[in-house]
């Protein structure tokens, strides 16, 4: 019987094999293991994800679709403050 692989396995596989451009990839198809090693490597700011979001507030016409990227351990709440400060100009313009 085979261990299943570790997390520190995984974070080095994938270490090797991060491409220099964005590429696509489907997080389905990732396993428990590796998609935490994938958020341990995005919070300590070695690799960037990028995600895009679609938005609506119920009983609100306005949709805000945004992609974001994001890296580092604030990295999806400093991602989120932006499109929710982007947002609230639109709909409120001159508003601070």
């Amino acid at each position: 019987m085979t261990q299943p692989d570790s997390i520190q396995t995984n974070i080095v596989r994938f270490l090797r094999t991060i491409p220099e451009t964005w590429i696509d990839h489907d997080p389905s198809a990732l396993s428990e293991m590796q998609d935490r090693a994938v958020e341990l490597l995005t919070a300590a700011g070695m690799i960037e994800r990028r995600v895009t979001l679609r938005l609506r507030m119920a009983g609100h016409p306005l949709a805000v679709e945004a992609t974001i990227t994001m890296t580092g351990e604030a990295g999806l709440a400093q991602a989120r403050r932006r499109v929710s400060e982007s947002a609230r100009a639109r709909r409120h313009p001159g508003l601070d």
